[in-house]
């Protein structure tokens, strides 16, 4: 199963909800995708919505192991947590716990869609922390502000030249950099986003004839997994 989107549809639904903006104002998010199947449209809405609306995303690695999720929520000083799976210990780190989808998708519900994206919000603002693998030492939290993500997509813009009729496969980690440059490029310029929730080689190939695929961007064990 995969979700197609309309980069305009997505940029006319980034209203944030009032209803939780008033209630979680000035607090950490944080995203935790239980395992690769859920890679989604509903993390794409809020990656941008969040920021947009002065909130700082967390994302966290599937990869890691509960400790490290933990380590991450608490360095952080995450408040609330966005999570497609029974958070577990991992509830006890943060004050709030919204579940994926109901919860999200209740909230929405009840917004009445009247918050100002991008208002009092400067390019120099923190807009995600990013935490690295952890290769020497605990994972170090890397403080990306509004200016760094638009500088990583206009780099983005500049050699993968989108273009409105564009359709881009999100196969790539949306935790890491590589995933979330090539998803705004695509907003940027009104292409079309084919989410794969769980990367199989199999899935990929028959996506990238069936929605006639134009870019993306896989790490190496993704791109060498397809050519084999």
């Amino acid at each position: 199963m995969h979700k197609q989107l309309q980069a305009a549809k997505v940029v006319g639904e980034l209203a944030f909800p009032d209803s939780m903006a008033d209630s979680l104002k000035g607090t950490d998010f944080t995203h935790n995708e239980a395992n690769w199947r859920r890679r989604s449209q509903e993390m794409l809405e809020y990656y941008q919505a969040l920021p947009a609306a002065g909130f700082v995303i967390v994302p966290l690695n599937t990869r890691h192991a509960e400790p490290e999720l933990e380590y991450a929520l608490r360095d952080g000083g995450v408040r609330v947590l966005i999570t497609d799976r029974d958070p577990g210990g991992l509830a006890d780190c943060v004050e709030r716990v919204i579940s994926l989808p109901d919860e999200y998708e209740s909230l929405i519900a009840q917004s009445n869609n009247d918050v100002a994206l991008g208002k009092d919000i400067g390019e120099n603002d923190l807009a995600g922390l990013f935490y690295t693998g952890g290769t020497t030492g605990a994972s170090k939290g890397v403080m990306l502000s509004h200016r760094n993500l638009l500088a990583n997509t206009f780099h983005t813009l500049g050699f993968l030249q989108p273009r409105r009729d564009s359709a881009y496969l999100v196969m790539a980690p949306l935790f890491h950099a590589a995933g979330s440059t090539g998803v705004l490029a695509s907003v940027w310029t009104g292409g079309t986003q084919v989410v794969v929730p769980a990367f199989t080689p199999g899935e990929v190939l028959d996506l990238i004839e069936r929605e006639k695929i134009t870019d993306t961007l896989g790490v190496p064990t993704m791109i060498a997994a397809v050519t084999d």
